[in-house]
């Protein structure tokens, strides 16, 4: 869902601190899924996750004028706006898409990171929907690496750890990095 609303915001030419995605049933649509309640539910439940999820990042960026590098914590996402029809509570299995204008308001702290261009977002939506959750985090990954080095190398355990891969074993992550290369 974060991903889907980076691409309607990126097709909006980041003009906005606000995403206008429309409604649930068009995140469904980019995201390819069905049309059912439970797929409806979960994309709401993952939007009100992002609203609360906070971001805690060291040396996170650069102050020029101070010399120094600063830490910051902030939400993704600073509000959640859903417009519903007042007859969505008279009948039982009403779906939001009657009044396209939700939104959320993204914080400023990432809309600066986007106008700075340090996050990428330069994928294809049909690809990018066509990679696994290990496939997309190492895409993101090395597509900021690779972009400001032509060759680079890293000791297995460290690439997993920073991907990060859950496995135990050493050739479980190997195996896991080996499939999500493939995928790419």
């Amino acid at each position: 869902t974060f991903f889907t609303l980076f691409q309607i915001w990126k097709d909006q030419g980041f003009a906005s601190q606000y995403i206008n995605y429309g409604s649930v049933r068009n995140i469904l649509m980019r995201r390819g899924l069905t049309d059912v309640r439970e797929n409806y539910d979960r994309i709401i439940r993952d939007l009100n996750c992002l609203t609360g999820l906070m971001i805690t990042a060291t040396n996170a960026f650069y102050d020029s004028e101070a010399g120094q590098y600063i830490s910051a914590s902030f939400h993704l996402i600073d509000n959640l706006f859903f417009y519903e029809d007042e007859n969505r509570f008279k009948r039982k299995n009403f779906r939001q898409e009657k009044l396209p204008y939700a939104k959320v308001k993204v914080n400023e702290t990432l809309v600066r990171s986007v106008q700075a261009n340090l996050l990428l977002l330069d994928h294809d939506q049909d690809f990018w929907n066509s990679l696994t959750g290990v496939e997309k985090r190492l895409y993101l990954y090395l597509s900021k690496i690779l972009k400001t080095k032509a060759i680079y190398k890293r000791e297995l355990n460290e690439l997993a750890s920073q991907i990060p891969i859950q496995a135990k074993e050493l050739f479980k992550r190997k195996q896991t990095l080996k499939d999500a290369c493939k995928g790419l």
